[in-house]
């Protein structure tokens, strides 16, 4: 991931450890070069949202002096594509959604939209959610995260609702959040989980309407 990273202007990275933060991590990210924060966080139940609270704690108390930007939660094993960064994430003002590749048993999860407005989402699981998304799919601004202190992620429920409660703490309904990428043509998807599949036939192989190739 650092390699990727590397190639974005204006980024902090902040990497929590569900350990102790280790000599080996330090000695990657400072060979990454890149503007980072690394937190540990031994000890703590549910680690995947312990870790993303700790990082929003540090963001809200730590970085008060950043006006402008845009937190992004990503994880360890997705590939991006740089354009996510600069043509989604950046535009992002208050909450933004976008399509994730390889999600389940779809090749394709993404918010359905009509005049520019989130009326559902296609999705492999529970559709219905308010905010049906993956932690890949979505961005939310700093200023929001301080407008919202109470904003953060369950640290008693089943992982697959951690997003969509995160994102419901806003007080926001999808109505109102900004989709990316869904009025693009040819329609692409600039973030996908890795996985791996013995055969050909494990995937659903219809992509509405988005490049893919499998």
């Amino acid at each position: 991931m650092s390699h990727t990273l590397s190639l974005i202007k204006n980024l902090h990275w902040i990497v929590v450890d569900e350990m102790y933060p280790s000599r080996i991590v330090k000695d990657i990210l400072n060979r990454s070069a890149l503007p980072h924060t690394y937190l540990g966080i031994h000890g703590k139940k549910y680690g995947s949202n312990a870790g993303r609270n700790t990082a929003l704690r540090y963001i809200r108390t730590k970085m008060t002096r950043i006006e402008d930007a845009v937190v992004y939660f990503a994880d360890d094993d997705n590939v991006y594509d740089i354009r996510l960064f600069d043509s989604y994430i950046r535009k992002v003002k208050t909450i933004g959604i976008w399509a994730v590749g390889t999600v389940g048993n779809v090749q394709v999860e993404y918010p359905k939209v009509e005049n520019g407005v989130i009326i559902g989402y296609e999705t492999g699981f529970w559709p219905n959610r308010e905010f049906a998304v993956d932690m890949a799919g979505f961005a939310v601004n700093i200023q929001l995260l301080r407008e919202t202190p109470s904003a953060q992620f369950p640290s008693n429920c089943c992982h697959y609702e951690s997003e969509n409660i995160f994102l419901q703490s806003f007080g926001r309904l999808k109505e109102e959040v900004h989709p990316f990428g869904y009025d693009d043509h040819p329609r692409e998807v600039l973030v996908w989980h890795t996985q791996t599949h013995v055969g050909r036939d494990t995937l659903s192989t219809y992509s509405y309407g988005y490049r893919t190739e499998y």
